[in-house]
């Protein structure tokens, strides 16, 4: 009689190996499974998220591209695929920080804005300070206020005597306020003391310890004062917040292909990720923002078994007490619900 064949499961083909712990030797065994595991079992709630928005719908009515071969791969998945990608953390791509001087850039980015958006100030940081950049914005008639890179021949302001610097209204901000050599043009340099304001932004010299320096360029006119100018700059500190985090979460910085609209559909793509990451946040009721890392730790990132229980499929996620299980199900009823996101009945992430 024949003798029956054995699966290959995690209760045969086992191999003892010797570990070493704390208090002594001892041996685990190893064993082998036919069942499909994942690391990242909290995608399905994406998914589901991304079903209920009918994601997959709205892509595939602006996607250009229909491949006519019955191999290729439908174009609304190769996009999909690339946001879940980014989301668990791709990034593999070299960076384009360059492009950020090259005035044709920011004259695109302009031109593409809605119809009903008025630009009333342009702000930007050190990345764009450029003289065909700030030329540009003159010649659009635009409104201005650039950071400055502290190359030397602007530094010598920074060591001026305590004379030479203008209070503020504000305790530990000095300024200095120079005329530019383009008619038109302010320069405005900021001293921030440590010692009043410790968590001041701008550049540390050596040779001026216990400072902190700024420099501005502006086309305000002089109504304009120089605390003024500054404060209208930190308007876009939330923004500086939301850049960083597309570069360091989403792989902004590293999404650079070989032809430059690629790079565009890729980064598109990606910013998309950002923003439906933003509404899952109001799906599931949540108060304050979080970024992706916290994401990936509390949802997406979440081991899981594959499996088929009566014909059907089944994720079976790691979730060890009650408590987490809870959460886990509660998660998963806010997006079953089909009414609107209600904050009364908000996701805690403080029961993770």
């Amino acid at each position: 009689m024949k003798k029956p064949v054995q699966p290959h499961t995690g209760s045969t083909h086992q191999t003892v190996l010797k570990i070493n712990t704390a208090d002594s030797t001892q041996s685990i065994r190893i064993g082998f499974t036919d069942q499909r595991l994942t690391a990242y079992g909290g995608m399905a709630f994406w998914s589901a998220f991304l079903h209920k928005r009918k994601v997959r719908a709205q892509l595939k009515s602006f996607l250009p591209h229909q491949p006519i071969s019955p191999n290729a791969y439908d174009p609304s998945d190769v996009a999909l695929g690339l946001m879940g990608g980014v989301l668990c953390g791709a990034d593999k791509l070299s960076r384009v920080a360059y492009l950020r001087g090259d005035p044709a850039i920011v004259s695109q980015l302009l031109d593409r804005l809605p119809k009903h958006i008025r630009v009333g100030c342009v702000r930007a940081d050190a990345g764009f300070y450029h003289e065909k950049v700030l030329k540009m914005l003159e010649q659009r008639e635009l409104h201005s206020i650039i950071v400055m890179r502290l190359y030397l021949k602007w530094q010598k302001y920074c060591r001026h005597e305590d004379s030479a610097w203008t209070p503020t209204d504000v305790a530990g901000i000095d300024a200095q306020e120079i005329e530019g050599a383009v008619l038109g043009r302010r320069i405005i340099i900021l001293r921030h003391q440590l010692s009043e304001r410790p968590d001041a932004g701008g550049k540390a010299l050596l040779c001026l310890p216990g400072y902190r320096f700024q420099a501005l360029v502006t086309n305000l006119p002089a109504s304009w004062s120089v605390l003024s100018v500054w404060r209208r700059y930190n308007g876009r500190g939330e923004s500086e917040n939301r850049i960083k985090e597309l570069g360091s979460q989403f792989g902004i910085k590293g999404l650079c292909c070989k032809k430059f609209w690629a790079t565009q559909a890729a980064c598109q793509l990606a910013i998309w990720a950002y923003n439906l990451c933003v509404l899952l946040q109001r799906e599931l009721g949540l108060l304050e923002k979080v970024q992706l890392q916290t994401l990936r730790w509390r949802l997406f990132y979440r081991a899981g078994i594959w499996s088929r229980a009566q014909g059907k499929p089944m994720l079976k996620l790691a979730v060890r007490g009650q408590n987490q299980r809870q959460w886990w199900t509660k998660v998963a009823e806010k997006l079953r619900n089909t009414l609107p996101p209600l904050n009364f009945d908000a996701v805690e992430w403080v029961k993770v």
